[in-house]
């Protein structure tokens, strides 16, 4: 079965990552993580968390209910 990837959030600031990671880790969300930061200006770029299309609304309702 070939699965459908859409990306949910993507932020430059590694804690809010990690927070959004969090609440999909403690909800049993799979996600899975591309890191886009400049290897040497580690401050330059974003990480971007994606979902399988079929979690994607509850994803998303769970990240705006914690102001992500």
């Amino acid at each position: 079965m070939e699965s459908h990837l859409v990306k949910i959030y993507s932020s430059p600031n590694p804690v809010k990552i990690n927070i959004a990671k969090a609440l999909l880790d403690e909800h049993e969300v799979e996600y899975f993580e591309l890191n886009r930061r400049d290897s040497t200006y580690i401050m330059l770029g974003e990480e971007e968390l994606y979902v399988d299309i079929k979690n994607e609304h509850f994803a998303r309702l769970l990240l705006e209910q914690n102001k992500l």
